[in-house]
């Protein structure tokens, strides 16, 4: 992907919600009412299918940022929610026509005229993604998911980076380091 993709993925779906949370945190702290935030990154912030790299890593960030704020917030009555929904019937397979032009050409290949159907037009209403966020801003409810059944491959992924602590506890290598020394 050429580095004017690259900027524009990240302008858009990382620095998007920074500069929403610098901008509106210091508003609502000053208002004293409390408030919440809703950032939107996607069961790609979750796991990674090949050929998404970009798309993932932008939506992995807002997912490991919006944790972090989440901690830092509560104190001042500011909630964060994590929206992770998965195809959507929404526009953005047609995110190309937003992209200005100080980001050059878009590089990335369209699809080709016969290519069966974007998997956006096949995904959930809008509608009851709208109801899933405002039921789980009521509840308080950091991660917001709208596609259950995406459960299983959530799931794989933490099962395997559980799997990499068990080989890193037992492995020689780590054999002398005294066991909570620089961990998080």
């Amino acid at each position: 992907m050429a580095a004017s993709d690259w900027d524009w993925v990240i302008d858009v779906n990382l620095k998007g919600v920074v500069y929403g949370v610098e901008t509106f945190a210091p508003l609502l702290e000053a208002q004293g009412e409390g408030g919440h935030f809703v950032n939107t990154a996607s069961l790609a912030g979750m796991v990674s299918p090949p050929g998404m790299e970009p798309y993932c890593a932008s939506k992995f960030a807002v997912v490991a940022m919006s944790e972090g704020w989440a901690q830092q917030l509560a104190p001042k009555d500011i909630g964060v929610s994590i929206l992770c929904p998965g195809f959507v019937k929404t526009r953005i397979n047609e995110s190309r026509r937003n992209r200005q032009a100080a980001y050059g050409l878009d590089t990335r290949r369209p699809p080709p005229p016969d290519a069966p159907p974007s998997r956006v037009l096949s995904g959930i209403p809008v509608e009851p993604v709208g109801r899933r966020v405002v039921e789980a801003v009521k509840a308080g409810e950091l991660y917001v998911f709208t596609h259950p059944a995406s459960k299983t491959g959530v799931a794989a992924r933490f099962d395997r980076i559980l799997a990499a602590f068990d080989v890193a506890e037992a492995s020689p290598a780590l054999a002398d380091v005294p066991r909570g020394q620089g961990d998080l």
